[in-house]
């Protein structure tokens, strides 16, 4: 019978199982454990006494449990519960831990278990916001609360935080003159004065809980047991020597489960799947999974055993094909080259340039462009308005030039010229001031009139009248207001001398300043724009109008032509590729 690695190797205390031909397993006796059953196992594992300070051992399995006395706790019983850490005694007294007890140690006027008891001044509560601490028999120090201070903690303040009331920890100012103590790590308690024992929580399972200064904590695992709390079994396979695969854990042991493509006790060895598989036309690689076939130029297939016909995808654009070992042969029909056959000779037959002449040279082509397009196939308008500045206007391109459009009170081929209105003006006694589409005159002393050409000593003796807003006259330039007779007392007290715009004084007279829009001797005068030419254009199919002078163009979108944009361009895309569009027996360029 053949029993594998079992004739080889013995199980100490226990019976071998053959695991395939590469492993085995053994079942140990009681008592025993190991891969070959040769450790014993303790019997008793309260025989040590590992429960200290007075603890009763209790096995539990191969485990054992500690029941501590009073006043000590831990896996073993190790720790001394510090009953002085919620700290008993009053007025800050010292305290001395005992085993489960304390004693303190309270000064000469206090007494009682926990100095609670006043002997001397304290009796008469001396301390306005605070705790009053004896010193003596006829001395006393206060305690005060958060936000006073002073001697009898009878003087507010406003940062309590400048006492440090906390222990082991910072301190944090709130708002209304109170605090927060932020406690360092280990410490709890409303002013950190609590030291928090890290192992009263922690179950250490199979080991014992093991205390830091710091605060922090260790399991201490026993033997057979690992991770942070001693709950996970000891994992022989972290220690395989699998190269290629995974390790599997038996209880008593381990083997190799390989990954495809690999053999051996440890999977050490690469498994070649080309043993026995030929590759006809080719060379064959060996992976993981099995093998595949790099076929020799000319051959295709699983196993390189047809013969590859380039041809089936057709090549040869204009020409016949004819295929070969390394690829196919293009015969290319006349007017065409090229690998592929896909080279016109003359590039130029097909029409290539849609507003230009082309030319051609050495199997390329070059189109001149009209002077309206550019681009390589002269397929772009030239963007007149490219490096054009018209400063705060607004640039048009046209089919020849472009052209700024300016806003109210520019002019110019930049639009960086203001218009002086002023220098036609004929203010005959007065100043001219430009306005936005126009000017008034600010009259001299004497003078009234839009031009100041009304001499107001012919009516010294008269009452001059205007009349509220009844009529508006408009004309291109202006709107003038027709008034009913009321008495005008030329001057800036009368609030209403103005109709629209601020009053001053000029040479001794009151003189209107108007506001934008407005004109006239007392700014009752609309300013008025031209018509837009646009206003009621016709431009159609999406295109553009342009103003001018007296009249307006149409800026027409690529696909339509015409004054007003009314014609479709059916040649647009020139569709014919070797000769020349037309449209109702026009050519089209």
């Amino acid at each position: 019978m053949f029993v594998g690695l079992c004739s080889e190797r013995t199980c100490g205390h226990g019976i071998c199982t053959p695991l395939g031909i590469q492993n085995y397993t053994c079942s140990c006796e009681k008592g025993f454990t190991g891969r070959n059953c040769d450790e014993k196992i303790k019997e008793n594992p309260c025989k040590e006494s590992p429960c200290l300070s007075g603890g009763k051992c209790e096995t539990n399995g191969s485990n054992f449990k500690c029941t501590c006395k009073v006043g000590f706790t831990g896996k073993r019983c190790e720790t001394d519960i510090d009953d002085c850490a919620s700290m008993p005694c009053k007025f800050r007294s010292p305290c001395i831990d005992k085993t489960n007890d304390y004693e303190c140690q309270c000064p000469s006027v206090l007494g009682g278990k926990q100095c609670e008891k006043f002997i001397g001044r304290c009796f008469e509560n001396p301390c306005e916001n605070g705790n009053c601490e004896p010193r003596g028999a006829d001395d006393f120090v206060c305690t005060c609360n958060v936000g006073y201070t002073g001697k009898l903690c009878d003087q507010k303040v406003l940062d309590p935080c400048k006492s440090s009331p906390c222990f082991n920890g910072d301190c944090i100012l709130s708002s209304n003159y109170s605090f927060t103590c932020v406690c360092h790590h280990g410490y709890t308690g409303q002013v950190c004065n609590a030291f928090i024992e890290p192992c009263a929580d922690i179950d250490c399972n199979n080991g014992f809980c093991l205390s830091k200064k710091n605060g922090t904590y260790d399991c201490i695992c026993s033997e057979g047991f690992q991770g942070p709390f001693c709950d996970e079994p000891l994992d022989v396979c972290e220690f395989s020597k699998c190269e290629n695969g995974s390790c599997v854990n038996t209880g008593n042991g381990y083997y190799c489960s390989c990954s495809a493509g690999f053999t051996g006790p440890f999977c050490e060895t690469s498994v070649d799947h080309c043993l026995g598989n030929a590759c006809m036309q080719g060379e064959c690689v060996s992976g993981f999974f099995g093998y595949i076939c790099i076929c020799s130029s000319g051959y295709t297939g699983q196993r390189c055993e047809s013969r590859l016909d380039f041809c089936t995808i057709n090549p040869c654009r204009y020409g016949n094909c004819s295929s070969s070992l390394y690829g196919p042969v293009c015969t290319c029909y006349s007017g065409y080259g090229g690998q592929n056959c896909t080279e016109v000779l003359d590039p130029c037959l097909s029409n290539p340039c849609m507003h230009g002449q082309c030319r051609s040279e050495n199997y390329t082509f070059e189109c001149v462009c009209e002077k309206r397009y550019e681009g390589k196939i002269c397929d772009i308008p030239v963007d007149h308005c490219k490096g054009v500045s018209c400063g705060i206007g607004t640039c048009f391109s046209t089919l020849d030039a472009h052209m700024c459009y300016c806003p109210d009170g520019l002019t110019g081929p930049n639009c960086n010229q203001q218009i002086d209105y002023c220098m036609e003006a004929r203010c005959v006694n007065g100043l001219c001031q430009n306005l936005l589409n126009g000017y008034s005159c600010i009259c001299a002393e004497g003078f009234l009139g839009r031009y100041c050409d009304l001499d107001t000593s012919a009516v010294v003796n008269s009452t001059p009248t205007i009349t509220p807003a009844t009529k508006m006259q408009e004309n291109l330039t202006s709107a003038i207001f027709q008034t009913e007779p009321t008495t005008i007392q030329n001057s800036c007290d009368d609030t209403s001398y103005c109709f629209f715009g601020d009053c001053g004084y000029f040479n001794g007279a009151a003189v209107c300043f108007c506001y934008e829009g407005f004109t006239g001797e007392r700014c009752n005068v609309v300013i008025t724009s031209p018509p837009d030419p646009c206003s009621n254009h016709t431009c159609m199919h999406g295109g553009q109008c342009i103003p001018n002078l007296t009249d307006y163009n149409c800026l027409c979108l690529k696909q339509y032509t015409g004054s007003h944009c009314e014609t479709f361009n059916l040649c647009l895309n020139i569709p014919c590729q070797i000769g020349t569009c037309l449209t109702d027996g026009h050519k089209v360029t």
